[in-house]
């Protein structure tokens, strides 16, 4: 048996994106709504009706429970298979939040992502209230470099080899 505890190193900075449908007709939430309502304290915030996820073993499931401190959700929270369900389900649903990882819309140079995402509103959301407040934050390169967007999570490279090696040097070369 292997002595040898895995190590993890920084190397990224990501964020979740909340998404809604145009027609609801608020486009900004509380930090503390958005955890309300996905612990099912009702009511909930006006416009919205529930959270849906990709999957409940992703890393925005994970990092949610993370915060709301629990094992389990136990509000109006959905979990689809991937995201064209969840853009689907945002088009039916008018009050539905999606919590979607912006790595997947941050390029504008992605024709195809941009036009996908101009298909629904982006919601605004404001850091905890006992923190500093910058009023309704959008994921973007300058929220994230800030560390103003609170919805924010760094990767990590995970590495158990004990030894600088190929995969740490990819990780160092990220």
């Amino acid at each position: 048996q292997r002595q040898v505890s895995p190590r993890q190193f920084p190397f990224a900075q990501g964020a979740i994106a909340l998404l809604t449908n145009p027609s609801n007709p608020d486009s900004s939430l509380t930090y503390e709504e958005l955890l309300s309502l996905c612990r099912g304290v009702q009511p909930g915030p006006k416009g919205f009706s529930g959270v849906v996820l990709e999957n409940t073993a992703s890393g925005i499931s994970h990092y949610l429970l993370d915060l709301l401190g629990q094992s389990s959700f136990s509000g109006p929270v959905y979990a689809l298979a991937d995201k064209s369900e969840i853009f689907e389900y945002l088009k039916a649903n008018p009050g539905a939040l999606a919590l979607v990882d912006w790595a997947e819309f941050s390029d504008s140079d992605d024709r195809q992502r941009q036009e996908q995402l101009r298909e629904f509103a982006r919601v605004g959301i404001t850091r905890p209230a006992d923190s500093t407040q910058y009023g309704y934050l959008y994921p973007d390169q300058y929220s994230l470099q800030d560390n103003r967007y609170p919805l924010q999570r760094t990767w990590q490279f995970a590495s158990s080899s004990g030894r600088s090696d190929l995969g740490l040097g990819f990780a160092s070369f990220v």
